[in-house]
This record gives C-alpha cells, sequence and structure tokens, in this order.
C-alpha cells in the first residue's frame, strides 16, 4: 500500500483557530453520558471556509434545561424539526455556521470552543 503525505499548507496544527463565524460540516455526532449521569451530545465538525479549510472542531452539547438553548440553536441552524426525537445520524453532513472563541484552559492552554450555532447563509443542507 502506498501513502501519500499531505505537507501543503493550511489544513494541520493545533493552534486556535481566530476567533469569528466559520462555515463547518458536523462529521460526527455520537450520544454520550458523562461521568455525573448527564446525557450529551459529542460532535465533531470540519472547517469548511471561508478560511481554515480542514481543520476540525469538538463541542459536547449537555441534555440539561440550562444548556438546551445551544442544541436548539444546533437543530436550527442544521434545518431540523425541534422537539421531535433524532437519529444522531441525521445530523451528520450538515451544513452549518459556527461562532468559534477562544478559551483559557485551568493549565493555561488556549483552546477553541464553539459559541454559537446558526443557518449558513447559503442552504447547502440535505
Amino acid at each position: 500500500m502506498k501513502l501519500k503525505t499531505n505537507l501543503e499548507k493550511g489544513i494541520g496544527g493545533f493552534e486556535p483557530l481566530d476567533d469569528g463565524w466559520y462555515e463547518a460540516e458536523i462529521v460526527r455526532a455520537n450520544p454520550a453520558e458523562a461521568s455525573t449521569g448527564t446525557s450529551y451530545l459529542d460532535l465533531e465538525l470540519q472547517v469548511i471556509g471561508p478560511r481554515h479549510e480542514g481543520r476540525h472542531l469538538w463541542d459536547q452539547l449537555y441534555m440539561t434545561e440550562g444548556a438546551s438553548w445551544k442544541t436548539e440553536a444546533l437543530m436550527n441552524a442544521a434545518g431540523l424539526e425541534l422537539g421531535k426525537e433524532i437519529e444522531t445520524d441525521e445530523l451528520i453532513d450538515r451544513r452549518v455556521s459556527v461562532k468559534v472563541g477562544v478559551r483559557l484552559t485551568d493549565s493555561g492552554e488556549s483552546r477553541n470552543e464553539i459559541r454559537r450555532y446558526r443557518r449558513m447563509k447559503e442552504e447547502s443542507n440535505q
């Protein structure tokens, strides 16, 4: 088997993305449970533009009353109906806009976090 490594500029790296809005595609959406017993949705998104294409972002949407606003925002952004049960696979390949911020961890590292979701300007959802 041959392997071609991608050494081109741009898609790799672990430096945080700049604050701002990015277009992204949901590539993974798995239900999970925290050690406290709280259910959450474990998400992975891939940036598709307008810059930093190919970079990945992660989010965890907890199924609590206080955090429901973010889950509702994701559902709206993905064009899915609120209040109905869905299969998490229905989120895969959906395109959304994400507001990315940078936060400082307890250990002093800068990390990206998704702060908001909204529909992309041009509808490209299924």
